[in-house]
């Protein structure tokens, strides 16, 4: 059966999320922390694509109830449930970063900032890597298709989000 769109734009958004925010994440670890301007408009970015990923996903389950009940009941074994959790860690983690990013200076202290911005980098980072790779583990428990089941997927779906993520932090 062939798959329908949300799946194709799924793939995308959540690749470009992952991968600006960890582009991100890496510059910070760097000592190169971008500017305001750019972590303003890559990082809203990757919040509106992981915003989009998320709302696929609810459109995607036929019950979208079952996303709540995925993080109140999760089966941990399931990767829908480790993908909920991924994906809702991946926007409070990097959500909270953009927004104290956005409000150095004005309401917090630069310096504060500059101290938070490794740790929450170095807590991006993976979260960024899951929230690109955790698509072919899931499918690969699917068992569905021959190609999620080769063991080289996480790295692919990894390149494509450096790609999609230098693509969006570059422009």
């Amino acid at each position: 059966v062939p798959w329908h769109w949300p799946i194709a734009v799924y793939l995308t958004t959540k690749h470009i999320a992952g991968g600006v925010a960890g582009g991100l994440a890496l510059m910070a670890l760097a000592g190169a922390p971008a500017s305001t301007a750019v972590i303003g408009t890559a990082g809203g970015l990757a919040l509106l694509c992981i915003a989009i990923t998320l709302g696929l996903l609810l459109y995607d389950l036929d019950r979208p109830d079952r996303f709540f009940f995925l993080l109140i009941r999760p089966q941990w074994r399931s990767w829908i449930a480790r993908a909920a959790w991924i994906l809702s860690a991946f926007s409070g983690v990097f959500g909270s970063w953009w927004v104290l990013e956005l409000a150095s200076g004005s309401l917090v202290d630069p310096a504060t900032v500059a101290t938070l911005r490794p740790v929450f980098a170095v807590g991006i980072l993976p979260l960024a890597w899951l929230t690109a790779a955790y698509t072919a583990f899931l499918f690969a428990q699917a068992e569905g298709r021959d190609l999620w089941q080769a063991g080289h997927m996480p790295a692919v779906l990894t390149a494509q989000a450096v790609g999609l993520g230098a693509t969006a932090l570059a422009t």
